[in-house]
């Protein structure tokens, strides 16, 4: 058993020394954040108007068969068939801008278009179908589908709800789930009827617990050999590998690989074998500036990148108890510039910190939200630091939502993310007669009980 040799030249150069897969999602995500602070919205997630805010132009070409990125001396351009379907042109588009991610995109496109291919340029459209998935339904807006059960049916309605891709739904549905499942892609090692299929990828669920590697190879009889073509579907239970138990499978066949003829194919697996599943942020009705518990407790808030003094909000009520928090600010506001992204912190007493994060651009009235979600993500990971070194508790208010203009639903996953996936305790406080719902309302028109649950 052995994970996939990464070989691709371009992938290499694009990871260096960390996992690729990993890497191509963090910066998928970090373009996310950065073109919806610029206005990107959704859903649906336009891949046209994301290009538009990467300089790339697109234009419509009947005569190729597919979708094509064209690097120029001074643009980029994406040409795309537009008799293809909506869905298929979504994905294609989502998958040329993945391709700019790669540092030597230019070079790697002269290459692609030449007489000969590489024969391991399927780990660059591996890595740019992960990135289409992501771009097309981002997690962080995409939060409240995680009560509805992982079952390829509704993984379709959801495909079809969206107009996205079977990737990127199952992608999305595995990753804010709370049942125990497993996702893998994967393709045939070769174009023979006999070839083997060999895991490209796989994804766990916060509850899942499966180990099963990329690289592995799965016999040519098994369920995935009944997904022969694109949209057909599998089930059955079988044990994968001699050192796995028998599991219930379900399989997908979707687009192949550039230049190959065969299906990749899409798993779930559903597993018995749990993980402790994470935390939730606890919501209560209260003062933040009197966080409840036991141990050191940290409060965060979010300030703007242009003055120096809190007249407003939060940041007012926190000058008020603490009046030596405000000035440290100021004094430290003259040391360092006000960028987005900075943080400052000063211990209050034994057991509380008052943490500032710089993620808000300007103040006063504005068409667009001040908020800037790259940069409040970049702010929460060093709230997750100090909160680590100091074994800490996180209490804030309903941060960004106020004169930031933000959107709880995003700002929640980010602090899903980065504090309690790592194990550090939130809690949100609403001030008595502001109570809101836990989380805003699902985006997904379905209600349970139109989709199938067995």
């Amino acid at each position: 058993m052995s994970k996939i040799q990464w070989t691709n030249p371009s992938v290499k150069h694009l990871s260096h020394d960390q996992d690729p897969i990993e890497t191509m999602v963090e910066k998928t995500r970090e373009l996310i954040l950065k073109a919806i602070d610029g206005g990107w919205n959704g859903p649906p997630y336009d891949p046209i108007m994301l290009a538009k805010y990467l300089n790339i132009s697109v234009s419509p070409n009947e005569e190729i068969s597919d979708a094509r990125i064209i690097p120029k001396t001074t643009t980029t351009q994406i040409e795309y068939n537009p008799n293809r379907s909506k869905a298929r042109i979504r994905f294609s588009l989502a998958h040329e801008i993945a391709h700019t991610l790669f540092p030597d995109y230019k070079k790697m496109i002269h290459h692609r278009s030449g007489p000969k291919q590489r024969s391991d340029d399927w780990q660059l459209e591996l890595l740019c179908n992960i990135s289409a998935s992501e771009i097309l339904m981002p997690v962080e807006p995409l939060s409240g589908l995680e009560h509805i059960p992982v079952k390829m049916e509704n993984i379709i309605a959801i495909k079809k709800k969206y107009d996205v891709s079977t990737e990127a739904a199952l992608l999305r549905m595995v990753k804010l789930t709370s049942q125990p499942i497993t996702m893998f892609s994967a393709a045939k090692v070769s174009d023979s009827k006999n070839a083997p299929y060999r895991i490209d990828y796989t994804i766990n669920s916060a509850t899942s617990s499966l180990i099963l590697k990329s690289g592995l190879e799965i016999s040519s009889d098994s369920v995935l050999s009944e997904c022969t073509a694109i949209g057909f579907t599998a089930r059955r239970k079988e044990k994968l590998f001699k050192e796995l138990p028998q599991l219930d499978i379900e399989c997908i066949g979707v687009s192949p690989y550039r230049n190959s003829i065969n299906p990749r194919v899409l798993g779930i697996i559903k597993t018995k074998t749990e993980k402790t599943p994470h935390n939730e942020i606890s919501y209560l009705v209260g003062d933040a500036t009197e966080p409840r518990g036991k141990g050191h407790k940290i409060i965060a808030h979010i300030v703007n990148d242009a003055s120096k003094r809190w007249g407003k909000g939060f940041g007012r009520e926190i000058s008020q108890k603490w009046p030596e928090v405000a000035k440290s600010f100021v004094q430290w506001c003259y040391k360092t510039n006000l960028n987005l992204g900075n943080i400052h912190t000063i211990q209050v007493s034994e057991d509380m910190t008052v943490f500032s994060m710089i993620a808000q651009h300007g103040y006063g009235k504005s068409v667009t939200p001040r908020i800037r979600y790259h940069h409040l993500a970049l702010c929460l990971k060093s709230l997750a630091e100090e909160a680590l070194q100091k074994s800490a508790s996180v209490h804030m208010p309903r941060i960004g939502t106020g004169f930031a203009g933000g959107d709880w639903k995003i700002i929640q996953e980010l602090i899903n993310k980065h504090l309690i996936r790592k194990g550090i305790d939130v809690t949100v406080y609403d001030l008595y007669g502001n109570e809101k719902p836990r989380s805003n309302q699902s985006i997904l028109d379905y209600t349970i009980n139109e989709l199938p649950t067995n």
